[in-house]
């Protein structure tokens, strides 16, 4: 039987209250030390009673456990589930595989999304649902990779992106999470054209799905604003590439372009964060609580090498706004 929804977004609306708005956040931001931030999270109900400055990274990954086991309770449709879920089964697949094959290449996992880590790292067995066949594939071709050569690390992680945007689009049915997505593709390709300015890497590394195809930022390796805006002017995507674009020809990093490919979510939602239907109270409460965690550890990385607030606060993202 599945939980009665209403009952649900109750117990979220009253979750709100323990999430860090944003004048709260600048004050942990504007903290006089990493030990003075961490302590200031304990308000707000995270697991750090035994736990110091120097161990954030283990607060935040219980903190977002305690998040995606909540929304898998829910059980609120395929939708939530493979925009909420599903990314961290990839990527805790792609950590078994790269453990088995290239220690040397370890990447410390996430949460456990739909699954436990111990289940993907065992194969998946017993599984036969679209999301294990989806893992599965995945790692079948990953091997592949390690049988044929030595891959390096980013060759892996696209195989595994790419088996995760090609399962989500399927399952998403959303209109604004697919657009979420789907943006979130483009971002990655507009950031790859740019860095590499070389249309091989493009295609080798590059994502299809979003809403720009990929012959077309394939223009953005030519680093020409003047032809940018030519080809970009009328698309939804032109304020952050013009964005991307101004920073990359200034051989600058990207920070202006990030920063608003990582708002463009809650920016989608913006207009109905206060409906009280459906599953959109369990989405907004994922999308504020992840852009919190997010936040938490650009204080926590940046405070430990004594960044001054003023630079810490330019990098926080969009979050929740009461």
């Amino acid at each position: 039987m599945k939980p009665d929804r209403n009952y649900i977004n109750g117990i979220i609306f009253s979750a709100h209250k323990n999430l860090i708005s944003r004048d709260k956040m600048l004050r942990i931001a504007d903290t006089a030390s990493a030990e003075e931030a961490f302590s200031a999270v304990k308000e707000h109900g995270y697991q750090v009673a035994e736990l110091g400055a120097g161990d954030y990274q283990t607060a935040l990954f219980y903190e977002e456990q305690k998040l995606l086991d909540f929304i898998r309770g829910c059980d609120f449709g395929e939708d939530i589930k493979a925009f909420c879920l599903a990314k961290n089964d990839f990527f805790n697949a792609e950590c078994a595989v790269r453990g088995r094959h290239a220690p040397s290449m370890a990447r410390a996992r996430k949460p456990d999304g739909q699954f436990s880590y111990d289940e993907i790292a065992e194969g998946l067995k017993n599984d036969d649902s679209a999301l294990g066949k989806a893992i599965k594939q995945a790692v079948s071709a990953a091997e592949n990779l390690f049988a044929e050569k030595e891959p390096g690390g980013g060759e892996i992680t696209t195989v595994f992106m790419r088996a995760y945007y090609r399962y989500a689009l399927k399952k998403i049915t959303d209109r604004r999470m697919k657009n979420v997505l789907r943006f979130d593709i483009d971002a990655k390709n507009i950031s790859i054209a740019l860095r590499s300015a070389q249309p091989a890497a493009l295609k080798e590394n590059g994502f299809e799905g979003g809403r720009l195809k990929l012959s077309d930022v394939e223009e953005l390796c030519a680093l020409s604003p003047s032809r940018a805006d030519l080809k970009f002017a009328f698309t939804p995507e032109y304020d952050y590439i013009r964005a991307a674009m101004d920073e990359a020809a200034a051989g600058k990093p990207m920070k202006a372009f990030e920063k608003a490919a990582d708002d463009y979510a809650l920016q989608c939602f913006d207009d109905i964060r206060y409906d009280t239907r459906g599953k959109t109270p369990l989405l907004m409460y994922y999308l504020y609580k992840t852009a919190e965690i997010k936040n938490l550890r650009t204080i926590m990385s940046l405070k430990l090498i004594a960044c001054p607030p003023d630079e810490i606060k330019s990098r926080l993202r969009k979050g929740y706004v009461g």
